[in-house]
């Protein structure tokens, strides 16, 4: 299932595969549900350690530039996963504060033998699509999706995502 591609600055990003807490053959299995939490996460001039997101920062610091990190806003998403050639979707609002709010658009597909996520995230007072991106997950994974610059005045925000099946 393709997401809808909508006017605005629309960033497809390449992945980046944080850690694997299990074997790397661990597919998620069809008929149960998973549990994908979403990290958004303020970049540039945090000095402070956020041991929320301890673990990712470090493979920040390989790929960004940044002065610091700090966890913006969590959310997490229960879908089932679906069977071959099926998808299931969520659509679900975040609020970091009165003046940061965003929505995404969730979907995992089964293709192959394979478990593909899609997310759609978006500005929500500017309707502004920040991130749209495609990605293989495996049981245990976290996955850096990007990151986007959705305010000028604004630190950039990079998206990461832990896949847990949850029975």
């Amino acid at each position: 299932m393709k997401l809808t591609r909508t006017m605005g600055a629309v960033l497809t990003a390449s992945t980046l595969i944080v850690a694997a807490a299990t074997p790397l053959n661990a597919q998620l299995t069809a008929g149960d549900n998973v549990r994908l939490t979403f990290q958004l996460i303020q970049a540039d001039g945090f000095t402070d350690p956020d041991p929320r997101i301890g673990d990712v920062v470090n493979q920040f610091e390989r790929l960004f530039r940044f002065e610091g990190y700090r966890l913006l806003t969590e959310a997490t998403v229960l879908l089932a996963v679906p069977d071959e050639g099926d998808s299931s979707s969520a659509r679900q609002g975040i609020a970091a504060s009165e003046e940061d709010r965003f929505r995404m658009q969730v979907v995992l597909e089964e293709r192959e033998g394979a478990s593909r996520l899609y997310l759609e995230l978006e500005e929500v007072y500017t309707e502004e699509i920040l991130l749209e991106v495609g990605v293989n997950v495996r049981d245990g994974q976290t996955v850096v999706l990007g990151s986007s610059k959705y305010d000028p005045d604004k630190p950039t925000l990079i998206v990461a995502v832990r896949v847990n099946e949850a029975g």
